[in-house]
């Protein structure tokens, strides 16, 4: 339900600089939306930034520990998080080798966390942002 609201948020604030969607993609690791790129840096900036803020908002209010997780994770500076899409919209010819040295780091916590807590959800978005990034950068 999070993530869906987290979505929400991109697409009001897609709606409100005046950008048009396109689609909206659910896969087993989220929800993303898909849409126009003629938008100005800080219409675009708006858009990515729309749904973290919304979650940091339900964080405070709601106290639900999710919504800081899904902040925190999507503001990481791995493409296709919103944090590594707001470093290829400022820096397009680094946003590779952020995401690859933020995504190294992020991957060992994960393996941390799955061999001392037997949890092994985020090792899994690790391994899938490998794969889109090996894929798509």
């Amino acid at each position: 339900m999070f993530c869906f609201l987290h979505e929400s948020a991109h697409l009001f604030a897609l709606i409100a600089v005046g950008g048009k969607p396109q689609c909206l993609t659910v896969s087993f690791f989220g929800i993303a939306l898909k849409y126009e790129s003629d938008l100005s840096i800080g219409s675009e900036l708006a858009v990515i930034l729309a749904g973290p803020l919304l979650n940091i908002i339900l964080y405070v209010f709601i106290q639900d520990d999710i919504n800081l997780f899904l902040a925190v994770l999507n503001l990481l500076p791995v493409y296709p998080l919103d944090g590594g899409r707001v470093v290829k919209l400022l820096f397009p010819r680094a946003v590779k080798y952020v995401s690859l040295l933020f995504l190294t780091a992020l991957l060992a916590v994960s393996v941390y966390i799955l061999f001392r807590y037997s949890i092994f959800s985020l090792f899994l978005v690790c391994l899938y942002l490998i794969l889109f990034i090996m894929r798509s950068l």
